[in-house]
């Protein structure tokens, strides 16, 4: 049976100092962790990652100096949870648990953002919630121990399983760890085993059905950072000091791998205090070359930009923020006892944000309505990190393509979190001027060729658009356009209409979007998305990737060996001379083999539908089931015979192979994955 730690026998003598080696807590240190699993429903990975960071802010709770950690989780992108953990380690070596500040942001079935709550948060001593042990000085098997209580919200239990032992991830080797069980009174029959080695703290959480011996998610370290704060640098580096003139922001070129939105702030050059902040272009990849926007700076205030990824994910409109209503906030300063009563858990608001903050801040509407927004700023900056950013990644840098222009400042945009591997560190992802005067069009062009970035966007009306022989962005807006990639390795946005699009030579992306487009690799090994409407896609030459999409589409791989994928609706698959991998996707789909090629067909959704493949060569073509479907094995499988077609049915769905003996099917015609 679990004990409730002793917390008034506990001595805190330098309780922030937290060096107990199963979990340590250095100040600047980030170990982030990711997760992959496949929806069921759909047959798409999902993915998770949780960034912990050991920030250098403390706060006092019951008379103690506790370190305060963040934990922030992300869904396949997504903010989903933002924590402020509090923890201090006694003068013994246990590492106690004080409470948490957890702030979860709810999106609804369409994955829009509909509010946020703060279940889950618990503080020692408010409302007779206990602190426990989150780490014993010295783990032992059998130690079982409470490591937090606040009852009905918070009844955590660690029990000590093993210790000393070898654990592997990708990340590393690791010995001497230990493995503690987490459940919770709160929530029967499940829990977690978490490994926690030497000098690092937790490597490896597998969650399970206690009743059963397969991990539901294993989740595993995956980055290991520490911030070094040992040379000061001036924040404001990257900010423009004003005085009662506008700037002009131009925006010039991007290569972002996803939209991205652009906003401005002016701060308080003095104190540092961050002011009202606006959206300046709410999508970068809908904004031309040399679009403008100007904010007046007052005397003794100065500019500063953020870059807001992955806009198309957030569930927000951030046009409804053009002309302000945006506003930086310190979570870790004001009142924090609101939120543990659930009727006044929405008047819980932080205080205000300064450039100089050590915690990344969050972002509120004009009301205070905490937003799923992880912005990265360009001031903030202190020589490789910024503690504005989440986890402290430096995301803009001083562009040095504005050498010899007057007035004129560029700054160039990293659109990847520091901690994932999406962080490539390029600084090509968004490029911006800001500027005294307007800038004429002979220097926007200038600016956008030294880039070394070839875009175009067209209009709402039927367009032409022609890349060059280097890597273009084509994006064609509304209405039935013609884009043509060239050579180069391009990126073609269709959008709504029916749209032809070529890629041309080179390895290019082309998405549809809406209407019924007909979309064309070409050469080289090209990733296609028919997105909405009844799509036409061929890949050309190379190893590509196509995608149908919704609607009744029709794919065809071409030469080299080629992913297909239909997606929703009665799609039509055909391999290619080299062959390919094939999934129907959802609803009632044919795929079509290639003779002469080894096909794989595959069905990894609840339901499939009833699908038809015809082309089944014995011997050269093998059929992909994924296990969680239900079936597991060949005996699973009822083999008949319809005709001149062998028909295979499941729990989920049916498989008819034409012009095929069901006399020659047999295991060996299977993966079970």
């Amino acid at each position: 049976m679990a004990i409730l730690p002793d917390f008034a026998a506990a001595t805190f003598g330098n309780s922030t100092n937290i060096d107990n080696t199963f979990f340590p807590l250095p100040g600047g240190t980030i170990n982030s962790y990711g997760a992959a699993l496949i929806d069921p429903e759909t047959g798409e990975e999902e993915t998770e990652r949780n960034d912990h960071f050991a920030t250098f802010e403390t706060k006092i709770i019951e008379g103690v100096e506790t370190v305060v950690v963040r934990d922030t989780a992300y869904a396949d992108g997504v903010l989903v949870e933002d924590t402020l953990d509090w923890y201090a380690q006694a003068d013994d070596g246990n590492v106690w648990y004080l409470g948490e500040i957890a702030t979860n942001y709810n999106y609804n079935d369409e994955g829009e953002f509909i509010g946020t709550d703060f279940g889950g948060s618990w503080e020692a001593g408010v409302d007779g919630a206990a602190p426990g042990w989150i780490m014993r000085a010295a783990p032992m098997p059998g130690d079982s121990y409470f490591q937090e209580f606040y009852a009905g919200v918070a009844e955590d239990e660690g029990e000590v399983i093993a210790t000393g032992l070898d654990v592997e991830t990708d990340f590393g080797s690791f010995h001497g760890v230990v493995k503690i069980l987490d459940t919770s009174g709160l929530e029967p029959g499940v829990g977690a085993y978490k490994y926690f080695a030497p000098g690092v703290g937790l490597v490896l959480e597998e969650e399970v059905v206690l009743s059963e011996d397969e991990p539901e998610l294993v989740i595993e370290i995956t980055n290991r950072r520490e911030v070094d704060v040992s040379t000061p640098v001036d924040p404001t580096e990257l900010a423009f000091a004003g005085d009662g003139a506008a700037k002009t922001i131009t925006f010039l070129s991007e290569d972002a791998s996803t939209n991205a939105a652009i906003g401005a702030y002016t701060f308080d050059t003095a104190t540092g205090e961050i002011g009202e902040a606006r959206i300046l272009f709410a999508d970068t990849e809908d904004v031309k070359a040399g679009a403008q926007a100007t904010m007046t700076v007052a005397a003794g205030q100065s500019l500063g930009l953020f870059l807001i990824p992955d806009v198309e994910e957030l569930g927000l409109e951030l046009e409804d923020y053009a002309d302000g209503g945006l506003f930086f906030r310190d979570f870790t300063s004001g009142d924090v006892a609101d939120v543990y009563d659930g009727d006044d858990a929405t008047t819980y608001t932080p205080g205000p944000a300064t450039i100089y903050d050590r915690v990344a801040p969050v972002v509120t509407d004009a009301d205070g309505n905490l937003l799923p927004i992880r912005a990265f700023h360009s001031v903030g900056n202190r020589d490789g990190f910024n503690f504005l950013n989440p986890v402290a990644g430096e995301n803009a840098l001083a562009s040095d393509i504005d050498d010899g222009l007057a007035g004129v400042e560029v700054v160039s945009f990293e659109d990847g979190l520091a901690s994932t591997e999406d962080f490539d560190g390029d600084f090509d992802d968004a490029f911006v001027a800001v500027s005294d005067a307007p800038l004429s069009g002979e220097t926007v062009n200038a600016l956008v060729e030294a880039t070394g970035i070839s875009r175009r966007v067209g209009t709402d009306r039927p367009d032409r658009l022609v890349g060059t022989d280097e890597d273009d962005q084509l994006i064609a807006l509304d209405g039935n356009d013609v884009i043509r990639g060239s050579g180069g390795d391009d990126q073609i946005e269709a959008g709504d209409g029916n749209d032809r699009a070529y890629g041309g030579a080179g390895d290019d992306e082309i998405s549809g979007e809406e209407g019924h487009d007909r979309l064309f690799g070409d050469e080289g090994d090209d990733e296609i998305n028919g997105d909405e409407g009844r799509d036409r896609i061929q890949g050309g030459a190379g190893d590509d990737e196509l995608a149908g999409g919704d609607g009744n589409d029709r794919l065809c791989g071409g030469d080299g060996f080629d992913e297909l994928k239909g997606g929703q609706g009665d799609d039509r698959l055909r391999a290619g001379g080299d062959g390919a991998r094939m999934s129907g996707g959802a609803d009632d789909d044919t795929l079509f083999g290639e003779a002469g090629a080894e096909d794989v067909f595959v069905f990894d959704l609840i339901p499939f539908g009833s699908d038809l493949i015809r082309g089944f060569e014995n011997g050269a073509d093998r059929i992909e089931i994924a296990t969680y479907t239900g079936v597991e094995s060949f005996e699973d499988i009822a083999v008949t015979q319809d005709g001149r077609s062998t028909v295979l049915s499941f729990a989920e769905g049916t498989l008819e192979i034409a012009n095929f003996d069901s006399a020659r099917i047999n295991a060996s015609d299977f993966f079970f994955v």
